[in-house]
């Protein structure tokens, strides 16, 4: 966390020798393919631009990452959105999302360019905040369902 704030270029170049120019989670090793991914963003007070609110990712581990598809616990453990592991798709999704659930991050050796475990618990109270079932929302698709009328939603729709 006390480290000065860099220029985007110099970061991600900073995060990925952090990684070993390896991504955290899956372990691929083409830079080509990595990002430098933020914990918390550049517009969120804490994301500052140091390796710390930094991890390298490959693209897909980055781009589900930045939609809370996956999350980093604050205990470097990978956790992957439970309707997610329930989902029955390809192998991309088996083999490179759903099978990283309860891993391990990969580490800097450098105590220092590891995450912030501070921003982590951020991020994941983010992940579970988007993950958590909106009783309004399904209390009230079921009533619609039910009581076949209509709302904001739509009208209901019986399968019977």
């Amino acid at each position: 966390m006390g480290q000065d704030p860099i220029a985007p270029a110099i970061l991600r170049s900073r995060v990925l020798h952090a990684y070993n120019s390896t991504c955290a989670i899956c372990r691929l090793h083409h830079p080509e393919l990595l990002d430098a991914a933020h914990i918390l963003p550049d517009v969120h007070p804490r994301g500052a631009p140091v390796v710390p609110n930094g991890i390298t990712l490959c693209k897909l581990h980055h781009a589900a990452f930045d939609r809370n598809l996956l999350g980093i616990r604050p205990d470097f453990v990978v956790e992957i959105r439970s309707e997610l592991l329930r989902e029955i798709d390809g192998p991309m999704l088996q083999h490179d999302i759903k099978e990283m659930n309860g891993t391990q991050l990969e580490l800097p050796g450098e105590r220092a360019s590891r995450p912030d475990t501070a921003r982590l618990e951020e991020r994941y109270q983010e992940l579970i905040e988007v993950a958590r079932p909106r009783p309004y929302r399904q209390g009230l698709r079921s009533r619609l369902v039910n009581d076949n009328t209509t709302d904001a939603l739509g009208p209901a729709c019986s399968m019977g």
